[in-house]
């Protein structure tokens, strides 16, 4: 009998076993069992634990100056501000291991559309929180690349300025339309899943 038959599901599953799990494709990563994706924050190591402590100074960062600018100015001001801001913060906080950057589903920036597998972990998420179960940071690999990823969740009131529906005033709606023709990042409710941060390194 061939041995070499036994020897592939057996390497597949020492993969899983010996660190995060690994998807040939997007397909793959959509039936995952989520636990085998799930990263405790408190118990982190390695790269993840980085992307996560990354993670929380670029949220802070952006955040800080997003507030600044709506007391100061007003939303339209904040929209100007972020257009900014939000690319530095990305830059500033990669490196040439890894990239930091957020994605969406429906992105503000086209150029923040998630890719085939970051969508497949939004979806994720989302079909946790239908059904009312909890989501958190997930770390995973593809053939190219190794990822974690963070949720982003509309966690206020003051997020609707730029991000619900009534709630956006139409002076700043014309400054997302000046800035972002192709916007896709209004309609959202507190609570909602607006998308994610992500850090990614090329393997």
């Amino acid at each position: 009998m061939n041995r070499s038959v036994f020897a592939i599901p057996f390497i597949v599953a020492l993969a899983w076993q010996c660190g995060e799990p690994s998807f040939e494709s997007a397909e793959q990563l959509s039936s995952a069992e989520y636990e085998s994706l799930a990263v405790d924050p408190k118990s982190a190591e390695g790269f993840a634990a980085e992307s996560l402590n990354t993670f929380m100074a670029f949220k802070g960062d952006l955040q800080k100056r997003l507030i600044g600018a709506i007391k100061e100015k007003g939303a339209p001001y904040a929209i100007q501000v972020c257009s900014v801001a939000a690319p530095e913060m990305e830059e500033k906080h990669s490196n040439d291991k890894q990239t930091i950057y957020r994605v969406s589903d429906r992105p503000r920036n086209p150029e923040h559309r998630a890719n085939e597998f970051e969508d497949a972990v939004l979806k994720l998420w989302k079909s946790r929180m239908e059904a009312k179960k909890e989501i958190g940071p997930v770390h995973f690999r593809t053939k190219e690349a190794e990822y974690v990823m963070n949720p982003i969740p509309v966690q206020a009131a003051l997020c609707l300025q730029c991000h619900g529906g009534a709630e956006i005033k139409p002076e700043t709606r014309q400054a997302i339309n000046e800035l972002y023709p192709d916007d896709e990042a209004t309609g959202y409710s507190v609570g909602d899943l607006r998308g994610a941060f992500v850090s990614k390194r090329s393997l």
